[in-house]
């Protein structure tokens, strides 16, 4: 499958719950024409579950209060409103599949994908549903040549890679994979990498507790910790990748030294490695970006020069972010001369 095809977590958390109020083999020992009947309303609810997400009908119209107390109906408009976004409008129910547990296998049409899950409905006349579950969404009328065309008509420079991580496995999509760009944050993942290799290496461990003394903008909450808190290793990582906290990248770089980064860069094989040189700290790039006018000569830089211009930076500021003034970011700022670069066969090596 070529697209992202995850539902929403919160969908099949709850509906797993609320499927699980309607008995095991309750309908197991039933007569010829409750099996009927039942496979009617089965049927009936799939129809009604494409009214509700079309707008046709309300959701406690359809749906048992059991299942609304789980989903409630603004749960499940947003719902809704991801999976047509992700998929187009629903067009209609594919198939009903009645089980022997009373259920059904349903297959619901989207306009660029199959919804495949189960449906369970309360006995009796009303028999509203009490448990619905998207599990797969097949998609319709796609390939990975159709995606890398929709891809490369898209405005300025595109690049994209979908690949198996290991090097030499084939790649599904791969459109300018070796071009690279401004990468943002994701080049914490070499802050990453250089940490996991020296505690693999027994030159540090995830357990070691150091001061909180480097200091950055957000994104991030550290910038907000008191200064000299303790804190592991462990924890900068985490919340260096998992919310993208800056203080904690700035905090990691000084322990670590940029030149450890920088040989980190090397070692992982990035095609243009000497346009990361000299490694910037978050703070510096703030800095940089913030006076554009030094940014511009930093940028014009050769390496050396850069090298001491961050020194001159550094003695200027010591680190205290009050000293600088923050860019202000309404539109790209030197995107292709203060940035860290990658292409995505850079970072895909580097995972």
């Amino acid at each position: 499958m070529f697209r992202s095809l995850l539902t929403s977590c919160a969908l099949g958390m709850v509906c797993i719950a609320a499927t699980s109020t309607v008995p095991a083999g309750a309908y197991m020992q039933a007569p010829e024409h409750d099996v009927a009947d039942s496979e009617g309303r089965l049927a009936h609810r799939a129809q009604d579950v494409v009214a509700v997400f079309k707008g046709a009908l309300e959701p406690d119209e359809v749906f048992a209060e059991s299942f609304l107390a789980a989903v409630p109906p603004t749960q499940l408009q947003a719902i809704n409103a991801q999976l047509t976004a992700q998929f187009g409008a629903v067009v209609g129910v594919e198939t009903v599949t009645p089980r022997p547990d009373g259920q059904a296998n349903i297959a619901i049409r989207f306009e660029r994908a199959l919804a495949r899950g189960t449906i369970a409905v309360a006995p009796g006349p009303e028999g509203k549903i009490t448990g619905l579950l998207f599990k797969v969404f097949e998609p319709v009328d796609d390939s990975a040549a159709k995606i890398t065309a929709e891809l490369a008509a898209l405005p300025g420079r595109v690049t994209a890679l979908f690949a198996p991580l290991a090097v030499d496995g084939a790649p599904v999509i791969s459109l300018g994979a070796e071009q690279p760009l401004a990468i943002g944050s994701a080049f914490k993942l070499y802050v990453l990498a250089a940490l996991a290799e020296q505690v693999d290496r027994h030159k540090t461990g995830w357990d070691r507790t150091v001061e909180l003394t480097a200091k950055s903008f957000p994104s991030g909450m550290m910038q907000d910790w008191p200064e000299g808190s303790p804190v592991t290793l462990h924890t900068l990582a985490t919340l260096m990748i998992s919310i993208s906290d800056n203080t904690a990248t700035d905090q990691l770089i000084a322990l670590l030294g940029r030149e450890a980064i920088e040989r980190e860069i090397r070692a992982s094989g990035h095609g243009a490695p000497d346009s990361m040189l000299p490694f910037l700290d978050t703070l510096e790039l703030f800095a940089l970006k913030g006076d554009v006018a030094r940014g511009e000569r930093f940028g014009q830089a050769s390496e050396s020069e850069q090298r001491a211009l961050l020194r001159q930076l550094q003695s200027e500021i010591g680190g205290d972010r009050n000293a600088i003034t923050p860019p202000v970011f309404t539109e790209p700022t030197l995107i292709d001369t203060v940035e860290w670069f990658a292409s995505p066969a850079d970072l895909r090596g580097l995972l």
